[in-house]
């Protein structure tokens, strides 16, 4: 099958609310969906089509829009894989969330896999959400495709407390030790814990210096060339007055790429430990894909991944010095990414987007080989459309507004009337402060 045009022919109109269904037009080559004053409109053209069983395919669209606001909110254009035509059997929806914009018109793709024993698919084109909206449907091809090209990338994590390691020569002994190690084992992407300069704990970083002046930062820029693999070195960096707790990235060829620094301190570290809090959440495109860094106390505040994987990280790295376990498996999941986890004092770990270890031994480090095309749906549910979008973004499009994130922000920002008293009960609330 080969751009086979699916515009001409009969579609069926489908409207579970029939007091709410969008008009439908489809002549000379053209199918028009049209709402009124009826801000809920909802409804879909479909038509079926054949499929063959574990095949990719593509369907491409062309539209012009008016008085559509938000595309990914009231354009639908789905894919639903059908079994049998005698049995019926309907399976989960693939969802267009690619478009962009061509002059007056507006081009979508999508590219999916047909599950097993798949014979039909029902390509739906469809109408929500908006009022005194048009949208014409202008080109629409259904065709076989290939698969896309592998994108394989090896990460390397690991537990390790570079305190422990009896001083200055002994810590440069192993950290020089890690990083052959993650060379060896043919790392493309190898992170460090937090803290992975501070071979002996201090009670402030005063005499932190700037970031290329760091034991830790030089060294691996010197195995990331040696190795030609990205590295992430979590350390104290001075930057004028401000100290910062900083993850320096190194690109394979040992250059200073990019930084992240911790947004959301521990407590202790600005209140004891002169830490002072980075304000940016930047992602990393690298020659395999996009990444993201996530700090310790980061991990706390579900926002700090979702907005990383908004952004389109696909990888997101966690260095810290400890972590919720029951957490970070579920900030895979609602993001459909994943997570590479090292750690001075819990266990390094590696999370496909199902919230599943991944990870293997290898002596020193953990590693996991992942294909970044080949990302696995974390929800079994028919039609669960957090499947389909780094950080769920598609889902995010199927409430009527954006009033949720409106009023997050707005509750987030109120101070006044908020009764918050209660009493801690737990008896060990002090914690380990002084190492």
């Amino acid at each position: 099958m080969n751009n086979e045009s699916i515009l001409n022919g009969n579609w069926t109109l489908r409207c579970p609310n029939p007091s709410l269904a969008p008009t439908f037009r489809c002549e000379n080559g053209e199918l028009e969906l049209r709402s009124g004053e009826q801000g809920y409109v909802f409804g879909y053209c479909e038509k079926r089509v054949e499929a063959s069983p574990e095949a990719y395919y593509c369907l491409d669209v062309v539209l012009s829009i008016d008085g559509v606001k938000d595309v990914l909110r009231s354009v639908l254009c789905l894919v639903e894989w059908e079994q049998s035509r005698g049995e019926g059997k309907r399976c989960a929806q693939e969802i267009m969330s690619e478009f962009s914009e061509q002059g007056e018109t507006i081009r979508g793709r999508l590219i999916c896999r047909t599950p097993q024993n798949t014979q039909y698919a029902r390509i739906q084109l469809g109408l929500r959400y908006a009022k005194n909206t048009k949208i014409v449907f202008s080109s629409a091809s259904w065709s076989q495709t290939s698969p896309p090209k592998p994108r394989k990338v090896r990460i390397g994590v690991c537990r390790w407390n570079p305190a422990k390691a009896g001083g200055r020569d002994g810590y440069l002994a192993q950290l020089k030790e890690l990083l052959q190690s993650s060379g060896e084992a043919g790392c493309d992407l190898m992170l460090l814990p937090e803290f992975c300069d501070i071979y002996e704990w201090k009670k402030d970083f005063l005499s932190a210096g700037p970031l290329m002046e760091n034991i830790a930062v030089r060294t691996a820029s010197e195995y990331a060339q040696k190795y030609k693999m990205y590295i992430v070195t979590p350390v104290i960096e001075r930057d004028g007055d401000g100290i910062y707790n900083t993850s320096a990235l190194f690109d394979r060829d040992g250059n200073l790429i990019g930084k992240y620094r911790k947004t959301h301190l521990y407590w202790p570290e600005a209140c004891l430990w002169a830490l002072t809090p980075g304000d940016e959440y930047p992602v990393f495109e690298l020659d395999f894909g996009k990444i993201g860094i996530n700090t310790c106390y980061d991990s706390w505040n579900p926002d700090v991944c979702k907005l990383l994987a908004l952004k389109g990280a696909e990888i997101i790295l966690l260095p810290n010095e400890g972590y919720d376990k029951m957490i970070m498996p579920a900030r895979g999941v609602d993001n459909r990414i994943y997570l590479a986890i090292s750690s001075l004092e819990f266990d390094c770990d590696i999370y496909n987007p199902k919230g599943e270890k991944i990870g293997k031994d290898e002596g020193k480090i953990q590693t996991a080989e992942i294909d970044l095309n080949e990302r696995i749906p974390p929800y079994p549910v028919a039609g669960g459309t957090c499947n389909y979008a780094m950080g769920c973004r598609r889902s995010t499009h199927n409430s009527v507004s954006d009033r949720l994130y409106r009023e997050l922000l707005d509750e987030i920002n109120k101070w006044q009337n908020a009764n918050e008293s209660f009493i801690d009960l737990r008896a060990d609330v002090s914690g380990e402060l002084n190492r």
